[in-house]
């Protein structure tokens, strides 16, 4: 294998025959932040040959003051924004839809479009009479896509609403603009100092909270997953598109990226063709933890810790969490059928997976990070003791089958915190076998005597705890209060469970059970007492030391 030859600037005016080197010329055109794309004359020319095609999309870039690909600007107007965006994005899917579907029902939803348009502008009779005249005139085929291409529109522009929004936040964080009520961690503490609250009062009252913020349950969601993670591209690419700096070519690949993602919503059927049962609402649900929950918090958690920070308070105790998350899906027993017990079961097995998941790929990442050697004495017997239970060969054959991202064989004593970590994921790795072994009936698998799977949040805890302590007392707090922090902070927060299950069920329900357990031991019917009755006797039969049922 050739290693890899990175050549000299004026390697190519070395060899015979070779076009000399050009001299590197410093740019004299500036893309800095408040340069108006419009009347750059050089900007238009950064465009490759033929990579927009279509002249309303080209028009709706080149012409564009905020999505032109020449960097975040300046100013902001939170109108010209939406239209911009508004412009983009419509003139995209209107040429996939030529594309797709032809010529004649483009023109048919071009018409349509324009004489909506028109009618909102004057709401004048005859305009609306000419507009359901267009649309008397569609088949029933034509109609429906005309439905689902308006439903793509009128989606589309609520993304442009939320890049707007987004953009507007961003500028008044950067004060480019002035800040209205505070939004922020930051503004609401500084608003508080104002109106002359204590520091310590807001330090204790922050600390002190715990915000518990429930998903509840909503199988009938309107959007489909696909739509949302469709239109989510399209979000952050128009984002993308406004923020950084881009040459020609990778203008044109995130303008590539926003029509895939567009084709692909308006290629997709709207409309769920069966019924979501609440296991499949569950995973519906446990995706915003995958893709923005679980990584949100500790960023949530370190905006607070600078807010105090610059308040000259301490940050949030690492082993306090200020916030936890509860669901109703599985567990909604209120007029569901659906919702049994084996549901109610299932849903939990399938949280339980998902932390597991997460927990395992942010330690893939942390052994890869804690590399150094330094630590106590104590960790560092620590770290002996696990090093010397292993053989360098079985631990390279188990890891090798279970095909971990990196550090297959046995890590030396030198690196001690991947010592310790490894075993970590090892048990993780175990503890997801077992639990996808109890959802394919083997209830014996997750034994709550097995040491070589994580039982409890502290057990889970409590190594990373650890490494956290050694790094402070030997000088390494900057490492230990990073990615370990964000890591111990989802811990605390999510435990093994991800989400605590909240079971709900009508009342009538929990007074028949009652009513039942009254009537086998000899006290009558419960649902025919009196209220003050009901509340003498609940209080002494929850708390008897034997169950009212033998």
């Amino acid at each position: 294998r050739r290693p890899l030859r990175v050549p000299r600037l004026s390697s190519r005016a070395q060899r015979p025959g070779a076009t000399p080197a050009r001299t590197q010329v410093p740019a004299q055109r500036t893309t800095t932040r408040g340069s108006d794309p419009a009347r750059d004359p050089n900007f238009r020319f950064a465009m490759p040959k033929q990579a927009i095609k279509d002249e309303a999309i080209k028009d709706a870039v080149v012409g564009s003051q905020y999505l032109a690909g020449t960097g975040e600007s300046t100013t902001f107007d939170h109108h010209q924004v939406l239209q911009e965006s508004d412009d983009l994005i419509r003139a995209l899917f209107f040429s996939i839809v030529k594309e797709t579907t032809g010529t004649e029902f483009f023109q048919s939803l071009k018409e349509v479009y324009d004489l909506s348009e028109k009618f909102h502008e004057t709401q004048a009779q005859s305009d609306f009479d000419a507009l359901t005249t267009k649309l008397g005139s569609l088949t029933n085929e034509e109609t429906m896509m005309l439905a689902s291409a308006f439903s793509n529109v009128l989606n589309l522009h609520n993304v442009s609403e939320h890049v707007a929004s987004a953009m507007e936040e961003r500028h008044a964080r950067l004060d480019d603009i002035p800040r209205g009520p505070a939004k922020t961690t930051n503004g609401a503490i500084k608003g508080l100092v104002a109106k002359g609250i204590s520091k310590e009062a807001i330090y204790k009252a922050i600390t002190e909270q715990e915000v518990d913020l429930v998903l509840t349950a909503h199988p009938t969601q309107a959007l489909r997953r696909s739509m949302l993670k469709n239109f989510g591209t399209v979000r952050q690419k128009l984002l993308d598109l406004q923020r950084a700096r881009l040459s020609g070519y990778e203008r044109a690949e995130l303008l590539d990226s926003m029509a895939s993602a567009i084709q692909s919503a308006w290629r997709t059927d709207e409309i769920r063709r069966t019924p979501p049962k609440p296991q499949d609402e569950m995973r519906a649900g446990l995706s915003y933890f995958n893709e923005t929950v679980f990584e949100g918090l500790p960023k949530f958690c370190r905006r607070i810790d600078s807010a105090l920070i610059n308040q000259g308070l301490p940050r949030i105790p690492m082993e306090h969490s200020i916030m936890r998350f509860s669901s109703w899906m599985g567990g909604d027993r209120d007029g569901n059928p659906f919702v049994t017990a084996t549901c109610t079961r299932d849903v939990v097995y399938l949280a339980r997976i998902t932390a597991v998941n997460l927990y395992f790929k942010a330690i893939q990442d942390l052994i890869f990070s804690l590399s150094m050697w330094r630590c106590t004495d104590a960790f560092r017997e620590r770290a002996r003791l696990l090093h010397e239970r292993e053989t360098a060969e079985h631990v390279y054959e188990m890891r090798k089958q279970r095909n971990y991202a990196d550090f297959w064989r046995s890590l030396p004593m030198e690196e001690p915190y991947r010592v310790v970590l490894a075993e970590v994921r090892d048990k993780l790795y175990n503890t997801r076998e077992a639990l996808q072994a109890v959802i394919m009936g083997k209830a014996e698998a997750l034994d709550p005597a097995d040491d070589s799977i994580f039982r409890d949040k502290n057990h889970l805890l409590e190594p990373l705890m650890a490494c956290h302590q050694s790094l402070i007392e030997v000088g390494d707090g900057t490492v230990a209060d990073g990615s370990l922090l964000d890591l111990i902070r989802q811990v605390n927060c999510f435990g093994l469970s991800l989400v605590k299950l909240d079971i709900r069920q009508e009342s009538d329900r929990h007074a028949d059970a009652v009513d039942a357990i009254t009537r086998h031991i000899g006290l009558g019917s419960y649902n025919e007492w009196d209220e003050e009755k009901k509340t003498e006797w609940l209080p002494s039969g929850v708390k008897a030391k034997s169950p009212p049922v033998a």
